[in-house]
């Protein structure tokens, strides 16, 4: 902000602050590398990767392409609201769903074939759904309070109206987190990159049909039903 230097200037943050990050990990992950090469593993990894490499490509046009229509079909000020939106929902993202995420593979793959694994996975969608669905109320309830508190410009407060579908999306994102865990546990891995680009299609047109005549309420609308999906 001081050097003036405006969206360039943000660009320049995040890139600064992953390389601090590397160079912080950097260190602790050559002790740990060796260098060695398995043909095997390297089949396998392939057949398991790629279907997951196309899937992440997928999974970004899903995650950014709302944006784009919006610019296009409507203006900047549509694409400011929705996306002040999506940032108060990140809460959700940010505090619950993510931390969640990177727990869930490795105690996911240790109790995978035991005793009682079905049971215990069951168990784990029902108790998440449970603290994001509360946690996605509360969050809707006091949005237009954090977003006040947040953006002091009235103009911005509209996108208050929007939170509640794009929570209601992430909801549903951390649900599906449980619900593809099998696929990946049995390298079914094909299947995930199927249901993501299929869930990407579903949202590229319903943003076509709802943003001409929603705006940006129509991207969030899209975004919930393509995650449900």
């Amino acid at each position: 902000a001081g050097a003036q230097l405006g969206i360039i200037g943000i660009l320049y943050a995040y890139t600064i602050g992953e390389a601090v990050t590397l160079l912080l990990l950097l260190p602790r992950m050559l002790k740990l590398m060796e260098m060695r090469f398995d043909q095997s593993i390297l089949k396998e990894a392939l057949r398991f990767g790629s279907p997951l490499v196309i899937g992440s490509l997928s999974g970004m046009l899903l995650n950014t392409s709302d944006r784009y229509l919006l610019s296009i079909i409507k203006d900047s000020e549509n694409v400011a609201l929705y996306d002040l939106g999506y940032r108060i929902a990140g809460f959700l993202n940010m505090v619950l769903i993510l931390p969640f995420n990177l727990a869930l593979p490795p105690i996911a793959s240790k109790k995978y074939m035991e005793p009682g694994d079905k049971r215990y996975f069951s168990k784990i969608m029902t108790y998440l759904s449970f603290v994001l669905v509360w946690g996605g109320l509360t969050l809707s309830i006091f949005s237009h309070e954090l977003l006040s508190t947040f953006a002091l410009n009235e103009s911005y407060w509209p996108a208050a109206s929007v939170v509640p579908f794009l929570v209601l999306s992430y909801i549903f994102i951390g649900m599906r987190y449980v619900a593809v865990l099998g696929l990946f546990l049995t390298k079914s891995t094909k299947h995930v990159a199927i249901l993501v680009i299929s869930a990407t299609i579903v949202s590229i047109l319903l943003n076509l049909m709802l943003i001409p005549q929603l705006g940006y309420l129509g991207a969030g609308v899209s975004s919930t039903a393509s995650f449900f999906f």
